[in-house]
């Protein structure tokens, strides 16, 4: 029987190990796949709505009603919060809302709603960005509600916090390769605002996924029927 150079036999087993590798990557590939599947609006709404408080919604600490006709969403009560430039999301017919530290009656910002819920399709909640200067890491607030412009006393405040700097910077920082890597991606504000909300699903940060919810300004079909679900959650229709 002829004896088989060793050098054949290496390129042999080397052929054989390259074969067996080709065969295995698509499979590796697909179970990475099934392992971290792509995250879609829905998928963020299911993981938000698993890690939010049983009675959310009904009123009391965890949110819901602070007076008759008003829902405040966004920031929630009590509720820590990454962004320093908060956007305010209520339903009700009060269009003037202030900010001011917890514990003190000085409101060093307000504003008023120019144009009711921001004529955002299939939206019923009001929407007002925070303009004034970046609210401080660590720092407790008061979001107040107003009658009308006079600005006397306010009807309702809903407290909510900054968190920490620690914290607040390490997300920082997280948030800001993943931007940089879906820009370098080419996607949409859509699709970044939503991999930066399956993000904060993930920190446990529930504002701050609703405040990715309506950051978008033209927002598709199926971020517009979860915008519905989120705010039918929060404000459940009083009976």
């Amino acid at each position: 029987m002829p004896r088989i150079p060793s050098t054949s036999l290496s390129i042999l087993v080397l052929s054989k190990w390259a074969i067996a590798l080709t065969l295995l990557l698509p499979i590796a590939l697909l179970e990475a796949a099934i392992a971290k599947p792509q995250p879609t609006w829905r998928s963020v709404f299911l993981n938000w709505l698993g890690n939010e408080p049983k009675d959310r919604g009904g009123g009391g600490n965890s949110g819901g009603r602070p007076v008759n006709g008003l829902c405040a969403i966004a920031p929630n009560s009590g509720h820590s919060i990454w962004t320093t430039q908060p956007l305010f999301v209520w339903q009700g017919n009060y269009r003037v809302i202030g900010v001011r530290l917890a514990g003190d009656n000085l409101v060093f910002w307000w504003k008023t709603v120019s144009t009711p819920n921001q004529a955002v399709p299939n939206q019923s909640a009001n929407r007002l960005s925070y303009t004034g200067k970046a609210l401080v890491p660590g720092t407790a607030y008061e979001w107040v509600f107003f009658i009308d412009q006079n600005r006397r006393s306010p009807i309702a405040s809903v407290p909510f916090k900054v968190m920490d700097r620690k914290k607040h910077a390490l997300i920082t920082a997280d948030l800001a390769k993943l931007d940089a890597k879906r820009k370098a991606a080419g996607e949409s504000h859509e699709s970044r605002a939503l991999q930066r909300a399956n993000y904060f699903v993930q920190q446990k940060s529930g504002t701050d996924v609703i405040q990715e919810v309506y950051s978008v300004k033209n927002p598709s079909a199926g971020l517009q029927k979860v915008a519905q679900e989120l705010e039918q959650t929060i404000c459940p229709s009083q009976k």
